[in-house]
């Protein structure tokens, strides 16, 4: 690991660093989240995504929102149901 990040009454978002280039992240699950990993995927833009999402069958469950560091993230579910987010410049 290499640094984390305050995320308030959530706790520490714990970033995971290899060979120079940043792989994931972990934080502990809050009170009646259900524990998982959720998959990013990098995209130029946040808000030319988050259309796309419902354009393909999907549902955004939260977001877009700023997080620390100046990125924007949403997270969803696919047609099928399984989650994932979407991490990008705005």
């Amino acid at each position: 690991m290499s640094k984390s990040g305050p995320m308030g009454d959530m706790g520490e978002y714990c970033f995971i660093d290899h060979a120079g280039k940043r792989i994931g992240a972990m934080m502990t699950a809050g009170a009646g989240w259900p524990t998982r990993s959720t998959y990013y995927f990098n995209v130029p833009s946040i808000d030319a995504a988050v259309p796309k999402i419902a354009a393909g069958g999907g549902t955004v469950t939260m977001g877009p929102h700023e997080v620390p560091g100046g990125m924007h993230i949403v997270m969803g579910t696919d047609p099928q149901g399984a989650a994932f987010a979407l991490v990008g410049g705005k």
